[in-house]
């Protein structure tokens, strides 16, 4: 083989020369004055390797390996999320089954209507007195029987967005393209998408699984379990196309909105005892200011005056930051709990509550009251600290100041008391229905025996 430009040369290894596994061989090179050498070359295969997914749940409530969620929630993904593959992707697809599960008090009622039952047979005195114990076993099967695994699947909009962005195909191109390998450099492939928007890129439960949804709002929600994995397959015309999917299927439990805001109060009740912890220490600072502006304000002071005033005046400093710490921790966890409703499609009026009665006012007294009465007690300890005795004005600046944000904390305590109050009933009402609804199910399956 001569060389193509008088010191190089190139071999193609295609159509049935090519070379699907590692392969050695012998290169011998000869130069114009016929001196010979020889190389061994060993040419490795590189495999295909399958799409690669990774998935993580954002915001959603995980109670063991499952994530608590309403039938109508978006399942929103993590920003590091991603699906690629290392030369392109052919199909990217939701893959989701769900099977309705029982509520833990309909299968309270199913269990004690069948132990009832064995209870209650009478000893074999006869053939057919023999096959009562069947009665039972016949009960729990049709009780189970409804509960069926349905799968469905659906492409993946992010991906079908980026496939429809690229360049058109011409049934020409098409028919070449499929004599050869893919070029993963081409620009026209797509080799990776990111979900990077938590709104566009979630999986929407009521688009894709409208009917786990009860329409009539005076019925009790089902409970479903449903497993979701993104499945991705690759574009290899070789040895044919792979897949790949997240290593452990996202696991949900859909739940009522009135189960989920159970669980949301579950953590208001926690976060609500720091606001009382928070609001307690602010209140014992304000005692201690009390005590120290009666001394400083009194006609006889005693010789350390200074001295004892600046190290009581330190420490209401320090119970002011570590209270504005607390609160600005409880701001952050309520905001956690709006998003977690918010992706859930939770009411207008759960939205509303928890934005108008604590994230709003909690936010304003982080930004204003907690500066402000931080400040008010900055100038006198720095009179303190100095060795002088602050004037009245500032001290009484400083109790103005601790008083109003503690008015205002404790405004915010209240109203959380008072939505709590509400939704323990609603949470109440519904175990009620629950309960009718086990009971109405089971009488229907009996009917059926």
């Amino acid at each position: 083989m001569p060389p193509s430009n008088g010191d190089s040369f190139a071999v193609e290894f295609k159509g049935d020369h090519k070379l699907t596994a590692t392969t050695e061989f012998d290169l011998t090179l000869v130069d114009p004055d016929g001196v010979t050498s020889t190389r061994t070359v060993t040419l490795a295969v590189v495999d295909d390797q399958p799409p690669i997914v990774e998935l993580g749940v954002d915001v959603l409530r995980k109670r063991g390996n499952e994530y608590l969620c309403t039938p109508i929630a978006r399942v929103p993904f993590l920003v590091e999320s991603f699906i690629r593959d290392d030369h392109a992707l052919s199909k990217v697809d939701y893959q989701f089954s769900y099977v309705q599960v029982d509520a833990k008090e309909v299968v309270a009622l199913q269990s004690q209507m069948v132990t009832g039952m064995i209870a209650a047979a009478p000893l074999p005195a006869s053939p057919a007195a023999a096959l009562s114990p069947i009665a039972p076993a016949m009960l729990l099967s049709q009780m189970m029987r409804a509960n069926r695994t349905f799968t469905e699947s659906d492409p993946l909009p992010r991906f079908v967005e980026l496939q429809q962005s690229l360049p058109a195909i011409t049934p020409d191109l098409l028919k070449q393209r499929l004599t050869q390998a893919v070029d993963g450099d081409r620009p026209d492939v797509v080799k990776e998408v990111k979900l990077l928007d938590a709104g566009r890129d979630a999986f929407d439960l009521e688009k894709y699984l409208p009917k786990i949804r009860v329409s009539d709002p005076t019925a009790v929600q089902p409970q479903y379990r449903v497993e979701l994995s993104v499945v991705a397959t690759d574009a290899n015309v070789d040895s044919g196309p792979k897949m790949g999917k997240n290593l452990e299927p996202i696991r949900l439990m859909v739940i009522s909105e009135a189960d989920l805001l159970a669980e949301i109060s579950k953590d208001e009740e926690g976060l609500i005892g720091k606001l009382d912890d928070t609001i307690k220490k602010l209140k014992a600072a304000q005692a201690k200011l009390g005590d120290l502006g009666d001394r400083l304000t009194a006609s006889v002071a005693p010789g350390d005056l200074l001295v004892s005033s600046s190290v009581k005046a330190t420490d209401i400093a320090q119970d002011l930051s570590k209270s504005r710490d607390q609160a600005i921790g409880i701001h952050a966890e309520y905001k956690r709990l709006y998003r977690e409703a918010e992706t859930n499609r939770c009411g207008r009026n759960v939205l509303d509550r928890l934005m108008s009665s604590v994230i709003g006012p909690l936010e304003e007294v982080n930004q204003k009251q907690f500066p402000e009465a931080e400040e008010a007690h900055r100038m006198i300890a720095d009179e303190l600290a100095n060795g002088r005795k602050p004037v009245p004005l500032a001290i009484n600046a400083d109790r103005t100041a601790l008083l109003e944000l503690i008015v205002r904390l404790d405004a915010i305590r209240a109203s959380l008391g008072d939505a709590l109050s509400t939704q323990k009933l609603q949470e109440e009402l519904r175990k009620i229905i629950g309960k009718q609804e086990g009971i109405k199910k089971a009488a229907l399956v009996i009917k059926d025996l």
